[in-house]
């Protein structure tokens, strides 16, 4: 596409990953392009600002394709020259897929967020996703607040994403289909009979991104109970073919690397299709075939949990081989209220694209009242605290209003709908009444009070559950520690009030920061496991209230735990079972950078030596160590000098890990790599 100047109107410039070798992603963006011509305007793509590095090129299936459609791309221009795109159009639309996350922020945010564009232009996001992410780097956060608030039209893809957009930017959005959906089953099997390809006879296909065993175990069970033969696409992405062929293990049946046209032939013509991937899924879906869908976390899970939710596909979603078996795999889904819905997803779609493209949208954000109360540090602890209660399954919540804990009581009563709330005005009987039910259920259960000789009202029940060993969650309101000792009405000390009879005592903090996030993060998470880590007991979580009337008249809407994504703190056990276990095995095999941290130690046996040897060498890791670790071995490196003299940049470009491993004591003071880390990226894994 030529750069000078013209008169500008319809011209839609297309930002996002449609160069990317992703099938169902280009799937996606050849869908957005078409349902943008067919609102009468004339879209164009816009080339990758790392066009000139770009380790997979020119010749990937992803450009070929679109470049066979007769597509419009742009002339590529680097970061420092995008503002030359003010040149052919005044209208920038973000597409689908994950656009949003934190890696997308940092790598591709002056494109994506569309800081280039000059004023006046109009900025549209139609479905786009944040994946998996929880965006807790602040620094991209701040930078992509800035950016969206000069949007003229957001939409997401993912449920999820809406409650994210609400907590992290203040704006309304509205979840819209991915719009793959837009295009129609006859199209997608008209545009795989340009592929060449024939096959007779009937096969089950297997759209797998990322090989397991457990995977494995899904395709020859499906295969045998359907008696076809399989065939497996893998992941499109430009050198990762071979290595997951061998990942996966059945050569006979895994197809060679594929065009775009080879994955829709061979998609359509299935008649049967096992995925982990969501277009996968979604093609599916749009083809009308029987499938079975596995949840892929790695690669978002919220997309899954809404795709659920769109279509109710009950229980042809499975997350492990455990929860397949005949009945799911025969399972006929009802098409006829499937494509009713898609129908009628696609319709609310296209109307909002039309009225955003034609400026009849404007960004909905929410007013200064939301905005005071989502940046409250009591109101940030109580929320966060009624999330994890929720994401660590514990349901019941035994009640006690009085008047500093009112705050913690609107929480719980603005979510009842993911708890089971018991209310006893009594604290003695309060207390009693949940070590009740935590008895029966053996499951933890939480009682809240309000401050001062209330919460000394929950000793007995307290004393009881922690002698007979009984998960109890204590939950007390209090004042701020500067009223303490100033005769202010119930203002007991109340940090250790049960220190001699509860296994865990927690005090979330006052001060307000990122710092204090992630402590009362950390706190609150550490404190709900200790009732059942190494024995049942009970805990104690005290929360400061300052401002007992904050939030008191606003909408019960600003009052919504966050979303399901929100990290926290997992403990793994091998009591907790095989499923369980092959979770971190299944991490670390999708894992290209795992960096082991091996602290101070005693001298390691030969067999012990060789075991991690062969950890190391199964898992591709990097062990560092230093003169107080007591190990030397093939995989292991002392990189103290090396790590001092290279900057942040080139650490976080070049080094930083996927996961971190850290093993034994303390490493020497001062060690170069815990600043590095500290200094990296929020989404580096730590395991303990």
């Amino acid at each position: 596409m030529e750069n000078k100047k013209k008169i500008l109107g319809k011209e839609v410039a297309i930002i996002g990953y449609w160069f990317a070798t992703n099938y169902g992603g280009v799937a996606s963006y050849y869908s957005l392009y078409k349902t943008i011509q067919e609102l009468k305007y004339k879209p164009f793509f816009v080339e990758n600002p790392y066009y000139k590095v770009d380790k997979e090129g020119e010749d990937v299936f992803s450009k070929n394709f679109f470049r066979n459609e007769g597509f419009e791309i742009s002339q590529g221009y680097d970061n420092d020259n995008l503002n030359q795109l003010n040149n052919l159009s005044d209208t920038f639309l973000l597409g689908s897929d994950q656009v949003l996350t934190t890696s997308s922020i940092k790598s591709f945010g002056k494109l994506f967020l569309m800081s280039f564009a000059a004023d006046g232009k109009r900025r549209i996001a139609y479905s786009s996703s944040c994946g998996g992410d929880n965006l807790n780097d602040n620094a991209s956060v701040a930078y992509a607040r800035e950016q969206l608030l000069k949007f003229s039209a957001i939409s997401v893809r993912e449920y999820s994403t809406v409650d994210l957009m609400r907590d992290k930017f203040g704006i309304k959005t509205e979840a819209l289909i991915d719009p793959i959906f837009f295009t129609k089953a006859k199209t997608y099997i008209d545009l795989g009979k340009k592929s060449g390809e024939y096959v007779k006879d009937e096969y089950f296909l297997s759209y797998v991104l990322d090989p397991t065993e457990d995977k494995k175990k899904c395709i020859e069970q499906i295969a045998t109970h359907l008696s076809l033969s399989p065939k497996i696409i893998l992941d499109g992405r430009k050198y990762t073919h071979d290595t997951n062929v061998k990942k996966m293990d059945m050569n006979e049946a895994v197809l060679p690397e594929l065009n775009m046209y080879q994955w829709l032939y061979y998609l359509s013509h299935a008649s049967y299709i096992f995925t982990d991937s969501f277009h996968g899924a979604v093609m599916a879906l749009i083809l009308n075939k029987p499938c079975v869908i596995y949840i892929n976390r790695g690669r978002g899970y919220p997309r899954f949990v809404t795709l659920n939710k769109m279509f109710d596909l009950g229980s042809k979603i499975i997350e492990s081989s455990k929860d397949l078996n005949a009945e799911t795999i025969d399972l006929k889904l009802d098409y006829l209220s499937i494509n009713r819905k898609i129908d009628s997803f696609i319709d609310q779609g296209k109307k909002w694209l039309n009225e955003a493209l034609s400026s009849e949208k404007k960004l909905d954000c929410y007013n200064e009242e939301y905005n005071k109360l989502q940046a409250n540090r009591d109101f940030k602890n109580i929320r966060l605290l009624a999330t994890l209660l929720r994401d660590y399954g514990v349901k019941h919540i035994v009640l006690s209003p009085g008047g500093r804990d009112v705050p913690i009581i609107r929480m719980f009563e603005n979510n009842s709908e993911s708890f089971i709330l018991h209310r006893v005005t009594d604290e003695r009987s309060a207390a009693y009444y949940g070590l009740g039910i935590a008895t029966q259920l053996r499951q933890p259960v939480a009682c809240v009070c309000t401050s001062g000789t209330a919460a000394s009202n929950y000793l007995p029940a307290v004393t009881e559950a922690y002698y007979t060993g009984i998960p109890l969650i204590v939950i007390t309101a209090d004042r701020y520690g500067v009223y303490l000792n100033h005769g202010e009405d119930q203002t007991i000390p109340q940090k250790n009030i049960f220190s001699d009879v509860v296994k865990m005592e927690v005090t979330l903090p006052e001060a307000d920061g990122w710092r204090s996030d992630y402590q009362a993060r950390r706190d609150i998470a550490t404190c709900i496991l200790e009732t059942t880590h190494n024995g049942f007991g009970p805990v104690h979580i005290n929360i400061p209230v300052d401002n007992i009337s904050i939030g008191a008249n606003s909408p019960k809407e600003y009052w919504k735990v966050l979303p399901f994504i929100y990290p926290h703190i997992l403990r793994a056990s091998f009591n907790n079972g095989e499923s369980d276990m092959l979770r971190w095995v299944n991490s670390l095999k999708k894992s290209t950078k795992v960096l082991v941290v091996y602290g101070q130690n005693v001298r390691l046996t030969d067999k012990q030596k060789r075991n991690i040897e062969l950890f190391a060498s199964k898992y591709n890791c990097v062990i560092v160590t230093d003169s107080i670790s007591n190990l030397n071995i093939k995989y292991s490196l002392s990189p103290y000098i090396m790590l001092q003299s290279i900057s942040q940049a080139e650490f976080n470009e070049k080094l930083t890990p996927d996961i971190l491993i850290t093993v034994g004591g303390k490493r020497l003071m001062n060690d170069p790599l815990t600043y590095k880390i500290r200094g990296g990226a929020s989404g580096i894994r730590h395991w303990s």
